[in-house]
């Protein structure tokens, strides 16, 4: 019974020391804050190239994200986000749809505040992490991605996440940002040499929005891929327009010389709010997804609404179309109620 006791109080001693030396600290506690939200659908298949997918009805959920954000210290910080998510399309394959899990972000950022960077603001940031493609300034004007991706997301021309080592900040107070990173062009361990360059340089002021977006990819042999990206337009908060426009150019596609693909999209859209609880959405996509390649090109329009009984709980009805360039296959259309709602 004496040999359980001493244990025990050199457990507690074990475990108490710690903390009688953090609350001796002058220096900020670490603060913590847990957060995400679901997207659901129910969603009818009007029409479909597909015969099994077409009249096909349901609910899903569609995505679910659960982020936890670590505060170490003011300018040290830390995320996990995990999620699920429906990774097969109800147009394309209604019976292999299926919620997977993943880890979407895994990093650690630290905030630079020596004197001789607050002109830059910069961070460097390590681990799994947003890459610089679209989810800062695209994804943010476009709003809604909660009824769609953006188009190089929807068209898998870049990934969100890439694991690697990156830096970003702002050019003090002129509106500028900037974001580079070097990656595995994975989220797995790295098994080879070559990496994935990304940079973007946005601007965002008065209501001005612009960035210009671009990378660099080297694969096994001879085989590389360039993707270039614009973005412009303009958001008062009640009336935003915005037009993107990217190329992609893959060379010696399968390590074959001269096997070179280029790709091309543009994406307008505009949202308007009609009042504090309403807001209509329209975007227009073209994609071409190989210049040389004939019948091979589509549009996509989406239309939409969203209204808000509060902040964090969104209700949209919306309506996607997809027009192949060969008039001899189906378009593709889907009505969905779409149910947005974050804790």
């Amino acid at each position: 019974m004496r040999r359980a006791l001493l244990r025990f109080a050199a457990l507690l001693v074990f475990i108490g020391a710690p903390l009688f030396a953090m609350a001796a600290d002058d220096a900020p506690q670490p603060t913590n804050k847990m957060s995400g939200y679901t997207l659901f659908d129910y969603s009818y298949v009007v029409d479909s190239e597909n015969e099994d997918a077409k009249e096909v009805f349901g609910a899903k959920i569609r995505r679910v994200y659960l982020t936890y954000d670590y505060a170490l210290k003011p300018n040290y910080k830390a995320r996990v986000r995990v999620e699920t998510n429906d990774s097969v399309n109800l147009l394309t394959s209604p019976d292999s749809s299926k919620v997977g899990l993943l880890v979407k972000d895994a990093y650690m950022q630290w905030n630079i505040t020596a004197d001789w960077a607050k002109s830059l603001k910069p961070a460097l940031v390590f681990g799994i992490q947003s890459t610089p493609s679209w989810g800062h300034v695209e994804e943010a004007a476009w709003k809604y991605r909660s009824i769609e991706k953006t188009q190089m997301d929807l068209r898998k021309i870049v990934s969100s996440r890439d694991m690697g080592i990156g830096v970003k900040g702002a050019l003090s107070d002129t509106g500028v940002t900037y974001q580079f990173l070097v990656g595995n062009d994975t989220t797995k361990a790295e098994t080879d040499k070559d990496k994935k360059l990304y940079g973007s340089v946005a601007y965002r002021k008065s209501g001005v929005v612009g960035e210009l977006y671009g990378h660099l990819r080297q694969r096994p042999g001879d085989e590389s891929e360039f993707v270039g990206k614009v973005v412009g337009g303009y958001d008062d908060g009640d009336f935003a327009g915005f037009v993107s426009a990217f190329s992609r150019t893959q060379s010696d596609v399968g390590s074959v010389a001269g096997a070179d693909v280029s790709t091309i999209g543009l994406s307008v859209f505009g949202r308007y709010a009609v009042s504090e609880e309403v807001e209509v959405v329209a975007r227009g996509d073209f994609f071409d997804p190989d210049t040389d390649g004939d019948n091979d090109a589509k549009t996509l329009l989406i239309l939409g609404a969203a209204y808000r009984p509060i902040g964090q709980v969104a209700f949209m009805p919306n309506v996607l179309i997809e027009t192949p360039e060969d008039s001899d296959k189906a378009s593709e259309i889907a009505a969905r109620l779409t149910v947005h709602y974050k804790f």
